[in-house]
């Protein structure tokens, strides 16, 4: 995450997942070129702070502490990778916990999870739980495309953690417009001037203003650079934050018409996601999970750094840095989802020996 010297936090398949071994390279990257060929468009998965990568770190002991570590092999390509998830509240009997599908699945959206644990950091140190991968339930409509929205998916872990480690309910209001919710997950992280250049693994946690659901940026994006409409996929269903240093030239939102003009931002202490926040929660004043962290996107000139007014991005990558966007997945447009998820948890299980099998097992 970053802040207002901007820290980077987290990453996806859009932004949010990122391996371990690497600080470089986002997984399922897009780019793309307009008509003339003067701007380019870069998408994909992750995390970044103002200016205080260290002050935004999340010691254990406090209400972050359902918010965990989620440490995966993929049955392709290398690993482990970083996700971050959060333990839910909604579901007291099974333990589940919230993450993005782009954590779980491949670019095509098909699962390829192979192991996974979570970690919850707590005052009386480290719990590292299994993952049960088979119990993996992602939202039908995921296809993998990422700009397209649906990218929350829910894992279930082999059990609770201890009672002192905190679960969220889900927001179920739509009421996120305008909202500055605080990010946290535990992505790559560094400042808003150069982007994510630390690596992931530390949970940090910061804020940004929701200016937008993404459609006004799904509109830019087409129009600019061709890509297809989203068809099946429901309108209004992710909502978009910029990277703010106080320049009204770096004020992404309002510079391509994607939201109101806030060039300010929440100062030192604003942030964006980067690389392994993929998954991660956005909290609302009630610590209810408002948004799950999916991907980055910006626009860079083709020739670059370009001259001040050409296009917002501070630096000429997708690296978290100011004049970004960050999209998230709108947790209460899925609030079905998620129900029938827990459903399906609860009463598709019948405990045997002490052990809950699925109902169709026959040991």
């Amino acid at each position: 995450v970053a802040l207002g010297a901007i820290i980077i936090l987290f990453t996806n398949s859009a932004y949010a997942m990122q391996s371990m071994d690497e600080n470089t390279g986002l997984v399922g990257k897009i780019e793309r070129q307009n008509a003339d060929g003067s701007l380019k468009m870069i998408a994909a998965a992750y995390y970044v702070d103002a200016d205080d990568p260290v002050g935004a770190q999340v010691p254990p002991g406090g209400v972050n502490d359902g918010v965990g570590k989620f440490l995966t092999t993929i049955t392709t390509g290398p690993g482990p990778f970083i996700c971050t998830t959060s333990l839910m509240a909604d579901s007291p009997n099974v333990p589940l916990a919230l993450i993005a599908a782009h954590c779980v699945t491949d670019d095509f959206g098909v699962f390829n999870l192979d192991t996974a644990t979570v970690t919850f950091e707590g005052a009386a140190g480290d719990q590292v739980i299994g993952v049960k991968e088979a119990w993996t339930q992602i939202h039908p409509a995921w296809d993998g495309g990422f700009l397209c929205g649906d990218d929350i998916a829910i894992i279930e872990l082999e059990s609770f953690p201890t009672p002192d480690i905190d679960s969220y309910f889900i927001d179920r209001t739509i009421g996120d417009i305008g909202l500055m919710p605080e990010q946290v997950g535990f992505g790559a992280s560094g400042v808003g001037i150069t982007g994510d250049l630390l690596p992931p693994g530390i949970k940090r946690a910061n804020s940004n203003t929701y200016g937008a659901t993404s459609d006004p940026l799904d509109a830019l994006m087409t129009g600019f650079f061709g890509l297809p409409a989203c068809g099946v996929h429901t309108p209004t269903t992710r909502l978009v934050s910029d990277f703010d240093n106080g320049n009204v030239l770096n004020d992404a939102n309002a510079f391509w018409g994607v939201g109101p003009p806030d060039a300010v931002g929440k100062g030192l202490d604003e942030g964006l996601s980067a690389g392994g926040d993929s998954g991660g929660p956005h909290f609302n004043d009630i610590k209810e999970i408002v948004g799950v962290t999916s991907y980055g996107i910006t626009l860079i000139a083709t020739v670059c750094p370009s001259a001040p007014g050409v296009v917002t991005d501070v630096t000429c990558a997708l690296d978290s840095s100011f004049g970004e966007w960050a999209v998230d997945t709108r947790v209460a447009s899925y609030a079905g989802f998620v129900d029938t998820a827990i459903t399906t948890a609860e009463d598709f299980k019948q405990a045997v020996g002490g052990e809950m099998l699925p109902v169709d097992s026959t040991s």
